[in-house]
């Protein structure tokens, strides 16, 4: 994989959800005013010949983005497909612990927003309005979930969700000092990998190839999620919601949300078998 471009930096370890049954820890946030342990990135997938990923330029850094500029053409041009294609994706980055190869260490998961909302969801007790910090080192919660499907008909059902007992990040108390070491010496934002305009622009018109990226580590201009929010609009041009109370689960001025547990989960924006983008 060395030789494609992605939205992390190499040395980073990522995340794959397995077929069926899933068994994570989530570990806390450890960048600066953080106040939800994912952080919120947008990607377009499948990009030039080889698939490429890129971090959007124009959603989280608020630059100019070749890939928004082509959406926009397409839009005028009545090109409905290729504008829907060059969306950018809204995922949740987090730290996580596989529980079947805690050897591995933290990895990151670029969660779907979706399956982030019903982790939330299934954190929030309806009746007495308990939150669980689900990452708290010494008192949050492994989750256990499923995948259904691959590529575009991956689903993740809400109620098979569940929370395990409290318990302390792990048994031995050096290895969860060491795995909190990491992810503190590495906060999500420190993790991103972003290419500029130019390289961006030359895999879309299929010109380039990934080992002569020209990556920008730069990340610092890239706002944190708030840690009690929840993403509902998976609309591109929905305006930025406001930071929630982590004490309720709710959504933004509307009366309080219960938690979904009978709704199935649809990764829609799992793009592992979607067709490469080009420009026309």
């Amino acid at each position: 994989g060395g030789n494609f471009d992605g939205i992390l930096k190499p040395e980073f370890k990522m995340y794959k959800v397995r077929d069926g049954k899933n068994l994570i820890r989530i570990l806390p946030p450890t960048w600066e005013d953080a106040k939800h342990y994912g952080y919120d990135i947008f990607v377009n997938y499948n990009i030039g010949a080889d698939n490429q990923s890129y971090l959007s330029l124009s959603k989280m850094k608020a630059e100019k983005d070749p890939l928004a500029e082509a959406k926009r053409d397409a839009e005028k041009s009545g090109d409905k497909d290729l504008a829907k294609a060059l969306t950018p994706t809204q995922r949740v980055l987090m730290w996580v612990i596989d529980r079947n190869e805690e050897d591995e260490g933290p990895q990151l998961w670029a969660a779907p927003f979706t399956v982030d909302k019903a982790f939330a969801n299934v954190s929030f007790d309806e009746d007495t309005k308990e939150v669980i910090f689900i990452d708290d080192p010494e008192e949050g919660c492994d989750i256990r979930f499923y995948k259904e499907g691959t590529g575009l008909t991956t689903k993740y059902d809400a109620s098979k969700m569940r929370l395990l007992k409290p318990a302390p990040l792990h048994e031995d108390t050096d290895t969860a000092a060491e795995w909190l070491e990491f992810v503190e010496n590495n906060p999500i934002p420190d993790c991103l990998q972003f290419y500029d305009y130019d390289h961006i622009a030359l895999t879309f018109d299929g010109q380039v190839g990934s080992r002569d990226a020209k990556p920008k580590a730069d990340a610092e201009d890239e706002k944190p999620r708030s840690r009690g929010k929840v993403v509902e609009d998976e609309d591109d041009d929905a305006p930025e919601e406001k930071p929630r109370s982590r004490a309720k689960v709710v959504e933004e001025d509307e009366p309080e949300e219960k938690p979904r547990r009978s709704k199935r989960i649809a990764d829609d924006d799992d793009d592992d078998d979607a067709p490469a983008v080009k420009r026309k």
